[in-house]
């Protein structure tokens, strides 16, 4: 799953900016500049289906799959097929649209070219 972005730091935090508006949250610490165009990626299990929140996107449902062990939801995000594994069995009953959230954790940021995954000084850090 990958969307275009613009790069954004406040007041000790960063995000990045989609076409739409939303903010989603980053860890800091990414030595870009401010309004870089960055492509966010995030696998399918990582995507958590949220009740709402201000970094929350709602999604159109195209498919809902089960698979035996879990579901995976083929959703239109921003007009692009986006998708989410889940084992919230809940998810059999989804409606037309879900709202999905992603945790800062487990979003990957990349440059302009799409090509180079780009780490923030925390995750540098790690050992």
């Amino acid at each position: 799953n990958f969307l275009s972005a613009r790069y954004e730091v406040g007041a000790g935090t960063a995000g990045a900016r989609l076409p739409d508006g939303t903010l989603i949250g980053l860890s800091s610490g990414y030595q870009l500049e401010e309004g870089a165009a960055v492509t966010l990626g995030i696998r399918p299990e990582h995507v958590e289906m949220s009740p709402g929140s201000e970094s929350s996107l709602r999604a159109t449902v195209d498919l809902i799959e089960p698979t035996g062990f879990g579901i995976i939801l083929h959703l239109g995000l921003h007009g692009l097929p986006f998708n989410v594994f889940t084992l919230d069995r809940a998810a059999l009953t989804a409606g037309p649209t879900v709202t999905v959230a992603f945790p800062p954790q487990h979003l990957h940021l990349f440059d302009e070219t799409g090509m180079r995954a780009l780490e923030s000084s925390l995750q540098k850090g790690k050992g």
